[in-house]
């Protein structure tokens, strides 16, 4: 994965390793087992630079699917149901990608 952090520089920015691996939790098991070891480690980046970064993969590598992966560990003071309508869209869309 290559990524740029857009605020160069600036560590402050940096989450903790324990702020990391809590935001991690929160992502849904079947986007986790979606994505690919480096996409893993991609939204790791991203999390570690508290959603401040560019995802600049060659097309076809799944930086559409890291950005969602990434968005949904932001998922705070969502309502119930805008919550289970955004589980749905990403399931229905994890199915379309890996049928194709």
């Amino acid at each position: 994965m290559l990524a740029a952090c857009a605020c160069r520089g600036n560590t402050s920015q940096h989450a903790s390793k324990e702020g990391v691996d809590a935001s991690f939790a929160r992502l849904p098991r079947a986007l986790r087992a979606a994505l690919l070891p480096f996409q893993l480690e991609g939204v790791r980046y991203g999390l570690e630079r508290s959603g401040r970064c560019l995802i600049a993969d060659e097309m076809g590598v799944g930086k559409t699917l890291q950005a969602i992966a990434l968005a949904s560990c932001y998922q705070v003071g969502v309502t119930q149901s805008h919550e289970a309508g955004t589980l749905q869209d990403h399931s229905c869309w994890l199915n379309r990608m890996s049928s194709s």
